[in-house]
């Protein structure tokens, strides 16, 4: 699937091209015409080309390794842990999530929240076991809620997201890698491990990512005109290919 999303949601215009030329020279088949007509496959087509663009979510930070641990020292009523990040060049988020250890569902509901460093909280979120899963390089991957498109100018936030007893929310002392124009500071927790969703202010000795942030695509998308042009020829592409490396 990564495959297919990247090739049709990043493609050189060479290579997009080509897929459109192929796919034009297999519509000109009257089987393939007949199918190209029919409504059913139209919209398989483009909830398709809509699941498979939607594979790997660009994250501001991506850790692998790591581990799932309960936050044995929370109040009953969610404490609030976190990071600091440094942003050097413009970005744009569209999305805020947490980590879910295994995929199988983060326990009770989360707030996650991104604040200026030391001022305005600039966007929240509810997260629930139901929200939208991005897998990721570790043992599970972290669920999403969207948010109102935010542009984070150069300057310093900090992300947080609410940790209750025995729920392992926060992927802890993985390897990691921020994206361009980011960097890693410090973690954060609340004050005294207070109760509730605040803003994390103070040093934590031990990296852990409970929340994170989903880039905004604002790469090219085809239109639905183009995509069953753009599969069609992917799959001539492919059957091609497998011809020409056949077995005598």
């Amino acid at each position: 699937r990564a495959a297919f999303a990247a090739v049709l949601f990043t493609p050189s215009m060479a290579l997009k091209d080509r897929l459109l030329q192929e796919g034009l020279k297999l519509s000109q088949n009257a089987a393939v015409q007949k199918l190209l007509a029919d409504e059913r496959f139209m919209k398989l087509v483009v909830l398709a080309m809509s699941w498979a663009g939607s594979v790997n979510a660009a994250l501001i930070v991506n850790p692998t390794g790591g581990f799932g641990a309960p936050c044995g020292s929370c109040n009953p009523g969610g404490s609030t842990f976190g990071w600091a990040f440094t942003v050097i060049s413009a970005i744009t988020v569209d999305g805020l999530g947490v980590w879910d250890f295994g995929g199988d569902g983060i326990g009770p509901e989360v707030s996650a929240g991104l604040w200026i460093d030391g001022g305005a909280l600039l966007a929240s979120a509810v997260i629930s076991s139901s929200s939208t899963l991005e897998f990721s390089n570790s043992v599970g991957g972290w669920r999403y809620e969207d948010i109102v498109e935010l542009v984070l100018e150069p300057g310093n936030y900090v992300l947080g997201s609410t940790h209750y007893p025995n729920t392992p929310s926060a992927n802890v002392n993985p390897q990691f890698t921020t994206i361009a124009g980011v960097t890693f500071t410090e973690s954060r927790h609340d004050e005294f491990f207070s109760e509730g969703f605040v803003r994390p202010d103070n040093t934590f000795p031990i990296i852990g990512f409970g929340a994170n942030l989903r880039l905004a695509d604002n790469g090219e998308i085809p239109s639905p005109a183009t995509l069953p042009l753009l599969g069609l020829g992917l799959a001539a592409l492919g059957f091609n290919r497998r011809k020409r490396y056949r077995p005598r």
